[in-house]
């Protein structure tokens, strides 16, 4: 259960990889094989991460596990499997920000539905056991999985993720209400964007102030150092720019104090996906992002002890008649609450919880590590928030900017950056939520890769060379809207997830 995995998790106990990731609703207490890839950590600081920053492979660990859910007079079964990231060496002050298009995702095979989530950091601990890694050592800004099909219908030029989440992933799982998910077609692919940084509780960055070095680094500060990489600039302050963003094949780090130990520590991306194949059973839901300000994938908060409530405001028009069945905010360090509205009526909240506990996994002192879900519908016998079309959607954030917050003390309060507020939704009737018309076949995948292998990746590039193969596509069923949705989406050659075998061998037990 929910309940005994945040238990789990928050004793911080040495405890083995099924009793931290028990299936969700299952009190299984068997355990399973470990199972993780190792991966060679560099020993020159400047190459330690230079390639993995492009391409991060997953593997799953053990047996997925089944049981047997009942939703109305519908029963499905339900897989649970876990899968880890290969090894992310990071140096004192070092970020990573992978590319989506760089880090395929593994997924099962076929037409399946997608029915919770949750994940964390985690490294090697005493007895080869994996432990979780502090926030305060290792900063999760975010980790989302993108459908390289999906497009986020709800803010159209803002973040497109179909799950994933940030700081508060550890102790805030993603499930979709009982008797829905999301649905997957084969074919689909899946990339990941994976944004850490380390910060060693701000012990080893340059400063005299530990705490304000790790918010500075956490937020995404500009430093003159140069360290940040070259996009780094006091133009571009806190933006990705200065948080790792294309530093793919690069060295990008915080600035780190003069003499001390650069030795890199691995961690790893762990995560449970529960999903199963009774698509039948299962009723499908559309997936989407609002954020305020304006769907912004980020904004800054300013000092104000005048007024110290910063509230960022934005209202959604309902294109049509639909029901929103999961509302889950996300925010960072310094947010009061997010809520939603419909009509200027109020709907629902999500809120914060601040850690009080100095290097604890789960319970960090002055990070936020936890957000609760603001509308789902197993709160209410099962039923959504019914919307009509030319209703109104408003989305309110607050952010604490006084000088002194005491939630997050020692962590300096005041002014805050590459703050977010989302509100990331589950909803049925905007569109069609199953299988997307515009995933090619297979088997037209399958001859793009084998007539343009060079050129996938790259948009322009494989649509030059898809009209040299018209025979050959022609024979693999691509229609013209096919290559063109391919060349757009798929991964380049070399990066395709790995088939489930190929999984298995790679595992070292």
């Amino acid at each position: 259960t929910v309940a005994i995995l945040a238990q789990a998790i928050l004793a911080q106990t040495i405890v083995s990889q099924v009793d931290c990731f028990l299936p969700f609703g299952v009190s299984d207490t068997t355990i399973m094989p470990r199972a993780t890839v190792c991966v060679a950590t560099a020993a020159l600081i400047g190459t330690a991460f230079s390639n993995s920053l492009v391409e991060v492979n997953f593997s799953p660990q053990g047996q997925p596990v089944e049981y047997i859910e009942t939703h109305g007079h519908a029963t499905y079964t339900v897989i649970s499997q876990t899968y880890y990231s290969q090894g992310l060496p990071l140096a004192p002050g070092q970020m990573i920000f992978s590319n989506p298009k760089r880090t395929p995702i593994p997924k099962p095979s076929g037409n399946f539905y997608v029915l919770g989530v949750v994940g964390d950091i985690v490294k090697d601990g005493p007895d080869g056991e994996m432990v979780p890694a502090p926030l305060s050592e290792v900063y999760d800004h975010h980790w989302i999985v993108e459908d390289l099909y999906h497009t986020n219908e709800l803010c159209e030029y803002g973040p497109n993720y179909i799950f994933g989440i940030g700081a508060e992933s550890r102790t805030t799982p993603l499930f979709f209400p009982k008797g829905t998910g999301y649905s997957v077609a084969d074919g689909v692919e899946w990339g990941g964007n994976i944004h850490l940084l380390r910060t060693d509780s701000g012990t080893t960055l340059a400063g005299d102030d530990p705490w304000l070095a790790a918010k500075e680094c956490d937020e995404c500060y500009f430093d003159a150092s140069g360290s940040k990489g070259s996009k780094c600039t006091l133009d571009n302050n806190g933006t990705f720019d200065c948080c790792g963003e294309g530093c793919y094949n690069d060295y990008c780090a915080c600035p780190t104090k003069q003499g001390i130990d650069m030795t890199p520590v691995t961690y790893f991306l762990r995560y449970t996906m529960n999903y199963t194949y009774d698509v039948s059973a299962i009723t499908p839901v559309s997936v989407g992002v609002i954020t305020t300000p304006n769907c912004l994938a980020f904004y800054g908060v300013y000092r104000d002890d005048s007024s110290p409530e910063s509230l960022s405001t934005t209202s959604f028009p309902v294109p049509e008649d639909g029901e929103i069945l999961l509302g889950q905010g996300h925010l960072h360090t310094g947010a009061i609450n997010m809520s939603m509205f419909v009509n200027d009526v109020y709907v629902c909240s999500s809120y914060p919880t601040y850690g009080q506990q100095e290097g604890v996994a789960g319970d960090e002192l002055g990070h936020l590590v936890t957000i609760s879900p603001c509308y789902t519908a197993d709160d209410h016998d099962g039923q959504g928030y019914l919307v009509k079309k030319g209703d109104t959607i408003r989305l309110d954030a607050y952010y604490w900017v006084g000088s002194f917050d005491p939630r997050i003390a020692p962590t300096p309060g005041g002014t805050h950056l590459n703050v977010m507020a989302y509100m990331y939704m589950a909803y049925k009737g905007v569109a069609d939520a199953t299988v997307s018309a515009s995933i090619p076949p297979l088997q037209c995948q399958r001859a793009l890769r084998n007539s343009c292998k060079s050129d996938i990746g790259n948009e322009d590039g494989c649509l030059r060379c898809a009209h040299q193969f018209d025979h050959e596509l022609a024979a693999g069923n691509c229609s013209s809207v096919d290559v063109s949705n391919a060349c757009k989406h798929m991964l380049p050659v070399g990066y395709a997830a790995p088939a489930p075998s190929a999984w298995q061998s790679e595992l070292v037990v």
